[in-house]
């Protein structure tokens, strides 16, 4: 493989990630109610595109699909994207932070965009009518809470975002030496605690 480390080659990819995130950032707050979930998570995943891919343009790897390693930190990245949005949205955290920031910004996320999908009717639009207002007062915020739980959005999200956090391990298993693969099982399960905790 050429060394792409100081060459044209790596200030291309560089650039190439720069713009991939930048974009995804862009594209992220033009996504309205109704996006798909699957829509949400490639824009995550541009995102972790940015994030993890000039490490290894530095380290002269080329980040693509055949690189499992890559690969696992993709997923890693993208699986903590979402644990950031279940912590805005979690009756265990909703107290002891500045909750439901993308709520009342009018960002989708991939925990709001479950419950959208499994909300109807008057439930849908009470929530909706909360999307980008700002503000969520207090007496809605246990609606919100309600909703999330009842439905099975919460626990669904968690669910996705548990899976992702195992593949990346799995693909960790198949790059790493088991001295270091330790590392990242004892860093994931850190992660799948934190999980565990939303509830």
């Amino acid at each position: 493989m050429s060394d792409l480390r100081f060459g044209e080659g790596s200030s291309k990819q560089i650039d190439k990630f720069v713009g991939t995130g930048l974009g995804s950032l862009k594209a992220h707050r033009e996504l309205k109610p109704g996006v798909s979930v699957g829509e949400l998570l490639n824009n995550y995943r541009q995102r972790a595109l940015f994030h993890c891919a000039l490490p290894f343009v530095l380290i002269n790897q080329e980040p693509n699909i055949d690189n499992k390693g890559f690969l696992a930190i993709e997923n890693v990245n993208l699986a903590g994207q979402i644990l950031n949005d279940l912590k805005d949205v979690s009756p265990k955290y909703i107290w002891l932070r500045d909750s439901f920031s993308d709520m009342r910004s009018g960002v989708m996320s991939v925990p709001f965009a479950i419950l959208l999908k499994k909300l109807l009717g008057e439930d849908r639009a009470k929530i909706l009518g909360l999307f980008g207002q700002g503000q969520v007062l207090e007496n809605d915020k246990q609606s919100v809470i309600d909703a999330f739980t009842q439905s099975g959005a919460l626990a669904d999200s968690i669910k996705l975002t548990k899976d992702i956090y195992e593949t990346s391990l799995s693909q960790f298993r198949l790059v790493l030496s088991t001295q270091f693969y330790v590392y990242a099982e004892k860093w994931i399960g850190y992660k799948l605690q934190q999980l565990g905790d939303l509830i």
